[in-house]
């Protein structure tokens, strides 16, 4: 796209430069065209700048976007994955023994530590 404005500025640019050429006769008042053409060529440069710092925006908001989003994914998974564990742990029967609930709470204690 930026290119594609660059391209037409060219041209326009070109174009102006001819018309310059064909109004430097004599017979015919170029001043009120060259100042036209300039001033044309001044607001398109300035919106090639706008669009091109629109153009950064967006791809600075687009890879945000990404992280953004790898990020979510990356917390359902292990929010599942918490889940899994939860469950598992709620589906087996308790432990009468202190030894083997001391390992249960330990166990937990490394997965809430290492989150």
């Amino acid at each position: 796209m930026l290119e594609k404005l660059h391209q037409h500025r060219c041209q326009i640019a070109d174009v102006a430069q001819q018309c310059h050429i064909k109004t430097s006769d004599p017979l015919t008042d170029g001043s009120a065209f060259s100042r036209k053409s300039s001033q044309v060529q001044t607001e398109l440069e300035s919106c090639i700048d706008t669009v091109s710092s629109l153009i950064t925006r967006l791809s600075d908001m687009s890879q945000q976007h990404a992280v953004i989003s790898r990020t979510c994914d990356e917390l359902s998974a292990w929010l599942e994955t918490m889940n899994d564990d939860v469950r598992r742990l709620m589906s087996r029967p308790a432990k009468l023994h202190a030894v083997a609930a001391e390992l249960d709470i330990s166990q937990l204690e490394v997965k809430h530590t290492r989150y």
